[in-house]
């Protein structure tokens, strides 16, 4: 991005402009213009262009041959548009971190070679960032702007810039040569001998990792891209004194200067890397004790059965310890799937945020998305293998056919491969006497069948059913497991959660007073408890259940439906909260505990989210007819 910048800058003025202008330009060390010149140099041997240097007064472009400038241009312009705006706010997020005093909109725009309108835009998204971390912009009159707020907050925020910058920059031309330089065997094999000095225990891959970031911080150092921290946190000894060895190597090894705020900083995300291994047995103990107490007030919050589970427990030991440092040091992982799991298993979030705060002793702790989303893995985990074990309790199942033995055969064995643990018995459309004497636990037919005195789950499907029916099946099976009900007749039970009434199409473009409105009409109908408003907003307060393709998928902090519903929300014009646009709202209200049913309708909003045409569809509809008509060809 910067490289571009400079070369946009030098093609606007017709006389030399001098290092230090440059320095002054783009906020970065002369060393790093010489470093970007060199690298534009070799780009224009082949592009028809080179920057001519003169002792005493600067840089000029010269343009060799202009056609292939220009398509040069014309590259470096389509390349760098794809990703302009998280890279101009990533830039901007990281300059403003920088400044010990505020800087004035101009001097922004100036330095990022945009309008200041532009500016002002971006830094509207900037104060949706600094938001979410607790901190404030602020804005004074001829003076600029500034990050204001305490410094253990700024830290949590720069960490997660750094993360992101770091990722961008590992992919750079510039980067991956000064990684040449480095002898990575001798460094890895450094920090493996100073973390064993140490006793601390980390995996293979948190090594590689900390290899990574070691490899990133020398880079900044050697450009004189250092971070900046105002005022001391506390430290722990054992990792300051480990990066302070780190710092010693990469200082004897590549002479390069490593200043106190960057050990510290590196100090933070070792800590990052620890294991439960690490702790005494007395406390991890007492921390096997709050992760037990902690799931026992989850299951009577939300209707669940996750205490009994000893596999989810060790597993959220294992991750929980090092979770708690990386709180409490304000360093947090990135995940980088989270968008995806947020949207396939946004049933487990709430009570991931849940389970977090009840293990945090009332410390003022900011935890990110991203740290949730590892947490809600192990959650989801838990419920897939309760929906496993509820299938096991189909010991027993009768298959009723109408064609021949042959069919019947193919069918027996289709089922069998997906209820490996079940009896599966067939009968004929002429042995019903048969089957309503049987001990079966559910009757799968290909045929419709009615029998008022047959007192199981009946499930109508297919002669030869495919993956995809198999699915449903299960799905079904699983729908009738969790509501206490049996199965559906329809080919899909989740479209028994819709109703005309639940449906409205809106010309209001204000996320928040669409929610508010749906649900006061929920309360008033009887769907939705009391406090049905408040929990959708304090949901939303805490971590927006906006997803990808302007679709919502808003909910309770806390489910408890009177009756159960699924409320559509179609808007004529897009509304932004957030900064993230929306178009459809699935607005839910399900039973306490209804957590397959969460899922069912995640799943559902990535049908429409993955499919254009279907979403199109869904967007221009008139009526709850023409909806639901347009769902049902996709579930």
């Amino acid at each position: 991005m910067r490289r571009e910048m400079i070369l946009n800058h030098l093609l606007n003025k017709e006389v030399h402009i001098s290092l230090a202008d440059l320095t002054e330009s783009f906020q970065v060390s002369e060393r790093t213009i010489r470093n970007e010149v060199k690298y534009l140099n070799e780009d224009g041997i082949k592009n028809g262009f080179r920057i001519q240097t003169l002792r005493g007064q600067g840089y000029q472009l010269q343009i060799e041959n202009k056609p292939l400038f220009t398509d040069y241009l014309k590259k470096q312009t389509a390349s760098f548009d794809t990703q302009s705006v998280s890279q101009r706010l990533l830039y901007l997020e990281l300059l403003l971190f920088q400044q010990q005093d505020f800087i004035t909109i101009d001097q922004l725009a100036s330095q990022l070679q945009v309008s200041r309108s532009t500016i002002q835009q971006d830094l509207k998204r900037v104060d949706t960032f600094l938001h979410t971390y607790g901190l404030l912009l602020k804005r004074k009159a001829h003076y600029g702007v500034q990050i204001v707020g305490p410094e253990k907050k700024h830290r949590a925020a720069l960490a997660k810039l750094l993360n992101t910058s770091s990722e961008q920059l590992s992919q750079t031309e510039a980067y991956r040569s000064f990684r040449k330089t480095l002898d990575i065997q001798a460094l890895t094999l450094f920090i493996k001998e100073r973390v064993t000095h140490y006793q601390i225990y980390i995996s293979d891959v948190a090594l590689r990792n900390m290899v990574d970031h070691v490899c990133i911080l020398a880079f900044r150092v050697s450009q004189k891209n250092y971070i900046r921290m105002t005022g001391p946190l506390e430290k722990n000894p054992i990792y300051t004194a480990l990066s302070k060895d780190i710092a010693a190597f990469i200082e004897a090894q590549y002479h390069l200067d490593v200043p106190e705020a960057e050990q510290d900083f590196l100090a933070e995300h070792l800590i990052g890397k620890v294991t439960v291994d690490t702790i005494s047995k007395e406390e991890k103990m007492r921390l096997q004790a709050k992760i037990n107490d902690a799931m026992t007030a989850i299951d009577q919050q939300y209707g669940t059965a996750f205490q009994p589970d000893e596999e989810l427990q060790n597993a959220l030991l294992l991750h929980i310890y090092p979770l708690m440092l990386r709180l409490h040091y304000n360093l947090q992982l990135d995940n980088p799937i989270i968008e995806d799991l947020y949207t396939r298993y946004a049933n487990v979030f709430n009570i991931s945020i849940s389970f977090v705060q009840y293990l945090q002793d009332n410390e003022d702790f900011i935890i990110t998305k991203d740290e949730i989303g590892y947490v809600a893995m192990y959650f989801a985990a838990s419920l897939e293998k309760e929906r496993n074990q509820k299938f096991r309790m189909y010991k027993k199942i009768g298959v009723l056919c109408s064609s021949g033995a042959g069919a019947a055969y193919l069918l027996k064995m289709k089922l069998e491969s997906a209820f490996t643990n079940a009896e599966i018995v067939t009968f004929s459309m002429y042995e019903l006497d048969k089957l309503r004497n049987s001990d079966c636990d559910v009757v799968i037919t290909t045929f419709p069948l009615t029998i008022d005195d047959l007192d199981i789950p009946v499930i109508e499907t297919a002669l030869l059913p495919g993956d995809q029916e198999l699915a449903r099946l299960k799905d079904t099976l699983a729908f009738s497991a969790e509501t206490q009900t049996s199965p559906a007749t329809d080919a899909e039970p989740l479209l028994s959660y819709f109703a005309e009434e639940c449906f409205t199409i809106t010309e209001a473009n204000n996320y928040l007073d669409i929610l508010k409105t749906r649900c006061h009409f929920l309360m008033e109908a009887g769907y939705a408890p009391p406090t049905f408003l408040d929990d959708v907003l304090e949901r939303e307060n805490k971590m927006t259940t906006i997803y990808q393709n302007s679709i919502a998928g808003p909910h309770p902090i806390q489910m408890g439906a009177r009756k159960e519903c699924i409320d559509v929300i179609i808007l004529k014009q897009p509304a932004y909260y957030m900064d993230k646009k929306v178009r459809l709202i699935f607005l839910l209200n399900l039973d306490k505990g209804h957590l397959f049913i969460h899922k069912e309708v995640s799943r559902l909003m990535i049908r429409i989210m993955e499919n254009d045409t279907v979403r199109k569809q869904l967007l221009a509809c008139k009526n709850y007819a023409e909806f639901i008509s347009i769902l049902k060809s996709i579930l």
